[in-house]
């Protein structure tokens, strides 16, 4: 004989602000999942671009309509920063740049970390010959302060 135990079932989540019916039934990926992954300096941001451009079946109704500028926000699959400016995405992971990381290659600092080590011996010759922070974040495309910190890090640990 076997006997069945009923577990209590967890309560529904009440529906959020806006929503059209509670979020476990909502087709709408920002309501369904987090809502600070579309937030702009979340670190989800890349996945929640790409559930609105994928999933989202109401993506054309979020797109900004006439003067509206949304700020800091993903919206339609589109990141704005806080002054409403659209932003550029990083081209390796898809997550928006800053203006302060935005570069001539169009790279976030996550996937920029692991290349720097790639310039090591070219970062050591220019440090050997003299050269300025300035003139080796030039020859090798990294901000000079990225590459100063990198180089002493280093130097630090062979220590």
């Amino acid at each position: 004989m076997s006997v069945a135990i009923a577990l209590p079932l967890r309560p529904l989540p009440p529906p959020r602000e806006g929503a059209f019916v509670a979020a476990h039934h909502d087709p709408r990926p920002c309501v369904t999942y987090p809502v600070g992954w579309w937030d702009t300096g979340d670190r989800n941001n890349a996945r929640a671009i790409k559930l609105c451009d994928t999933v989202c079946p109401l993506r054309a109704e979020c797109a900004p309509k006439g003067k509206e500028k949304p700020q800091g926000v993903i919206r339609a699959g589109v990141v704005y920063d806080d002054h409403g400016d659209v932003q550029r995405l990083c081209r390796n992971c898809q997550r928006p740049l800053n203006r302060a990381t935005q570069n001539a290659t169009h790279t976030c600092e996550m996937c920029r970390r692991g290349r720097l080590a790639a310039h090591h011996g070219r970062i050591a010759e220019l440090v050997e010959a003299g050269s300025s922070w300035a003139v080796i974040g030039r020859a090798i495309d990294y901000h000079p302060d990225t590459v100063r910190k990198y180089w002493l890090r280093q130097q630090a640990v062979a220590a």
